[in-house]
């Protein structure tokens, strides 16, 4: 018997649990946007940093070929943060309440 495990669609890929808890902790800070307006000075940095990490996920990382149903959800995630991040970058912009509810839906 072969030690390579089979899944239903190929083999099984091992994943580095390391490369996952850094994507994790990069993308944490899409859950700790404020629930009220704020000045874009105070919440860039955290998304660009979960912007970094999902596109880094889906274009370069050693899993981006293998990546199916969470592809489509990376990709309304990245389209939502590029909304924001491609905007001209005021530090004493607003962002609303409701452009952060976007961002945590499409997380």
């Amino acid at each position: 018997m072969s030690a390579e495990l089979y899944f239903r669609l190929g083999p099984m890929i091992r994943i580095s649990l390391p490369f996952i808890f850094r994507l994790a902790d990069q993308m944490e800070g899409i859950t700790s946007l404020p629930d009220k307006d704020a000045p874009w000075a105070d919440v860039w940095i955290k998304i660009f940093m979960a912007e970094a990490a999902v596109e880094a996920l889906v274009t370069s990382s050693l899993y981006a070929p293998y990546l199916r149903t969470s592809y489509t959800s990376a990709q309304e995630f990245l389209a939502t943060s590029k909304e924001h991040t491609s905007k001209q970058h005021d530090e004493a912009r607003i962002v609303s309440q409701y452009e952060f509810y976007a961002l945590k839906q499409a997380y």
